[in-house]
């Protein structure tokens, strides 16, 4: 009878030796590394910046003509027109960011409002305030794509600026100087994937 138990010990010690090999094997398998390779193209993406609407010239860079006359009136609003489309790609967002001043002293005196569409309309109020007091104003205009080699349907933004006579008295002599101020405005394109 002890014969017949080691022999039954052995058996399944045997099956279950070939049963922790079987499982070694499945492990591995389980753990098998394979690797994919591709090649990925992306698409173009082009903005588009223009002071006309017809966008007979672009530019990265806009210089704004607010005061034509080389002055400005206290509590006259001067205004400026901004277009932006895509030329290339999918629709886009545009975020206007906070503007720099070169001279702050003067630019601090400033109410600026800057607006969806061109000046004359009434568009969306993104930012608004005293000009170096502005904040970014994310996702402030949509561009739609352009379609079939045409670049998309243009979108204006309006900046406007009026120098209070009351602030005129903050002024001192020989504070009446220029200085350049600076939108940064991105255009981020939306990726048509899920």
């Amino acid at each position: 009878m002890n014969t017949s138990l080691t022999r039954k010990g052995k058996a399944v010690a045997a099956s279950g030796a070939v049963l922790g090999l079987c499982a070694v094997a499945t492990l591995a398998a389980w753990s098998d590394a394979e690797f994919a390779r591709a090649t990925i193209f992306s698409g173009g993406f082009q903005a588009e910046a223009s002071q006309t609407q017809d966008f007979t010239s672009t530019s990265e860079v806009l210089n704004f003509n607010f005061i034509p006359s080389g002055e400005i009136t206290p509590d006259t609003q001067v205004q400026t027109t901004h277009w932006l489309r895509v030329a290339k790609g999918n629709q886009a967002t545009v975020i206007v960011k906070a503007p720099t001043a070169e001279n702050a002293d003067i630019a601090k005196l400033f109410d600026v409002t800057v607006t969806t569409g061109p000046c004359g309309t009434n568009g969306k109020t993104i930012q608004s305030g005293k000009l170096t007091q502005l904040s970014d104003a994310p996702n402030a205009l949509t561009l739609p794509a352009a379609t079939d080699g045409a670049a998309g349907e243009p979108q204006a933004l309006c900046f406007s600026a009026t120098l209070p006579s009351s602030a005129i008295a903050d002024l001192d002599a020989g504070d009446y100087t220029t200085g350049e101020v600076t939108w940064p405005i991105t255009v981020t394109e939306v990726s048509t994937n899920a």
